[in-house]
């Protein structure tokens, strides 16, 4: 679970204290007793692939010609948020989902959205010390998936493979790990949007109708097969092919049994129409 630091800042003549966020252990996810099972490393990766190790190991190393480039590193359990009544919502919200990633990929995609292009997603600096502020306001703050579904919007999108107006593409309750051979469909469907178009990727692991834990990232098709990837994990890729993609939505699925890809277009109207 995130951390209360006890040591104090100064602002004003007056302390407060900081709260610094701390990856959650998978023990934190769940409610129940688990047991771990160790990822193994293979035996050698090929010097040219230089993504980082996004989820503390590494998978199976792809083809050499397939590089993630990353062009601005992040990671949201580095934020430190102020433990100050202003900011005790978005603290709960840390607390409650076990981190933001829902939080501040929306908060970029609103600038992007906003700013028809040109926001965070694609030129912005995440700095940290900025983001705490901007994601401290009641829009974003009441962003998040769970809050601008209705329950019957939740059960379609998220637990069922019926057709709905938001969902792009989706992977539901798969028993098996999810690799990149299960989006080619989804390679099929993006050649059918324009360049500048965001896609929002959620991952989850469900048991039954429950949600355990989830991750998401935001993706813009910014040429033809090449694309913009927002990870509030990692960073910003630039730069990335249809098959670089592959790989980093199959690293980021190895924990989980679901995917579902939402419009972004769409999604930001269901967080307006929430937040008037």
């Amino acid at each position: 679970m995130p951390q209360i630091s006890q040591d104090a800042t100064k602002t004003s003549g007056q302390s407060s204290k900081i709260f610094t966020s701390s990856k959650p252990s998978a023990q934190a996810y769940f409610p129940f007793p688990i047991i771990p099972i160790p990822l193994q490393k293979p035996p050698f990766s090929p010097p040219s692939y230089a993504a980082p190790d996004l989820l503390g190991y590494l998978a199976p190393a792809p083809p050499s010609t397939i590089h993630l480039v990353l062009a601005q590193q992040f990671d949201q359990y580095s934020l430190s948020i102020p433990e100050t009544e202003e900011f005790k919502e978005l603290r709960n919200l840390f607390k409650s989902y076990n981190g933001i990633c829902e939080i501040v990929g929306n908060y970029i995609l609103i600038s992007e959205m906003k700013r028809k292009g040109g926001g965070l997603l694609s030129v912005g600096n995440l700095s940290s010390f900025c983001l705490v502020k901007e994601l401290n306001n009641p829009l974003v703050l009441g962003s998040h998936c769970f809050a601008v579904y209705t329950d019957s919007d939740k059960l379609i999108l998220f637990l069922s493979n019926d057709e709905h107006s938001d969902r792009v593409f989706s992977i539901i309750n798969k028993s098996g790990d999810i690799t990149c051979s299960d989006f080619d469909l989804f390679g099929k469907k993006l050649k059918d949007y324009n360049v500048g178009k965001i896609f929002k990727a959620l991952f989850y692991q469900t048991r039954g109708s429950v949600f355990f834990e989830g991750h998401s990232i935001l993706i813009m098709k910014s040429e033809e097969n090449q694309f913009i990837v927002f990870d509030p994990n990692a960073g910003r890729y630039l730069k990335m092919s249809f098959d670089g993609l592959c790989v980093l939505l199959e690293r980021c699925s190895m924990r989980y049994n679901n995917l579902v890809v939402l419009d972004g277009d769409n999604y930001f109207l269901k967080i307006i129409d929430h937040n008037p």
